[in-house]
């Protein structure tokens, strides 16, 4: 996704939060070899409430995984060495 794309998306108004889930409490595992977009993301998400956690690897996520507990994880799927799928399977 487009870094573009995202800032104009995240200017649409009206959006609903998930059932149960509160942003000020929420934990985000924000994953993603694109650094630039990494911190994009990862602001949007932090001025909307939520505590963020990023990494720039799928082996760096799975660190980051032994010391943390997120609510979720996003990640990209495309990334070199170890991608998104493959982070989920581990």
């Amino acid at each position: 996704m487009e870094a573009a794309h995202l800032v104009q998306a995240s200017k649409s108004e009206g959006r609903k939060q998930a059932p149960g889930v509160k942003s000020a409490n929420a934990h985000i595992l924000l994953v993603d070899d694109d650094v630039s977009l990494l911190r994009l993301l990862g602001m949007r998400l932090e001025s909307r409430g939520y505590r963020v956690t990023t990494a720039e690897s799928g082996a760096e996520a799975l660190r980051r995984l032994d010391a943390i507990s997120p609510d979720i994880v996003l990640s990209d799927l495309r990334m070199d060495e170890m991608d998104g799928m493959a982070l989920f399977q581990a």
